[in-house]
């Protein structure tokens, strides 16, 4: 959504938190978020232009396109945890390798690694855990093993659970010399080589990538479409405390999660 009428209905209308919301696609927006000059000017060359008026629809997902071809090459690789359950490693003793080296970029490792350390409480997210057996889930169950992204193999051994029912921690044990190929390969960070912080997670700001005809097929306003799932703020997650001296928009790949800058 380009037109600034538009735009200053949804932070008019509290939809949005003012014209730099990293959900808009203004200047100020883009640039919270995370895009860079170049990969906005690819973008521009490689849609052109058109005089149709002022209702021509693009595609965002070529914008992100751009975003991610850029970044692949730039934005190193690194763990961070949005949603934390604590795993404690009982035979923590049976660790061979505490510190793990891993590659910045994957498919270049001439530029560089970073070093992990493994303790006996580390983090995993809520979603890699299952209390019970559930056919096609991959993570931490009853009964299975999985790895801990280039660290040891690992399988439940009892959850703990405070007065109310929460789960205060998850116990699990190291599985020494594991030759079997498995599934579930998660990322974690070390609760004593962590630090907290938040993590904005987004998502599209308009539910129907054509809003405005949308909006007239079914004669409501525009809002009618706005999603309200377009940011989820990870109040409690957990990074690598490497990161604890980042500068603002430096850029990261977090491993199965997605690409992510310092806002």
């Amino acid at each position: 959504m380009l037109s600034k009428r538009k735009i200053e209905k949804l932070i008019d209308g509290k939809y949005v938190n003012g014209w730099d919301d990293p959900r808009l696609h203004t200047i100020q927006g883009l640039k919270r978020r995370g895009y860079t000059p170049s990969m906005i000017n690819t973008f521009c060359e490689a849609i052109g232009v058109a005089r149709r008026g002022n209702e021509n629809v693009t595609s965002y997902k070529k914008l992100e396109f751009y975003a991610r071809k850029e970044l692949d090459a730039t934005a190193p690789r690194t763990f961070g945890v949005t949603d934390p359950v604590l795993l404690e490693l009982v035979n923590f003793d049976q660790v061979k390798e505490t510190k793990i080296k891993a590659p910045l970029f994957p498919a270049d490792p001439t530029k560089g690694s970073s070093e992990y350390t493994v303790t006996k409480n580390i983090y995993i997210e809520k979603e890699d855990f299952s209390a019970e057996t559930k056919s096609g889930f991959f993570g931490v169950m009853p009964g299975q093993v999985v790895c801990l992204r280039y660290g040891p193999f690992v399988r439940m051994v009892e959850v703990v659970k405070s007065a109310s029912g929460d789960v205060e921690k998850v116990r699990v044990e190291v599985v020494p010399d594991y030759k079997e190929k498995v599934k579930g390969v998660i990322h974690w960070c070390s609760k004593e080589h962590s630090i907290p912080c938040r993590i904005n997670l987004y998502n599209v700001l308009l539910t129907e990538e054509n809003a405005l005809e949308a909006a007239s097929k079914a004669n409501v306003d525009f809002t009618h479409f706005f999603n309200t799932e377009s940011l989820k703020e990870c109040r409690n997650a957990r990074v690598w405390n490497t990161h604890k001296d980042a500068k603002t928009f430096d850029r990261f790949q977090f491993e199965r999660v997605g690409y992510f800058c310092v806002d």
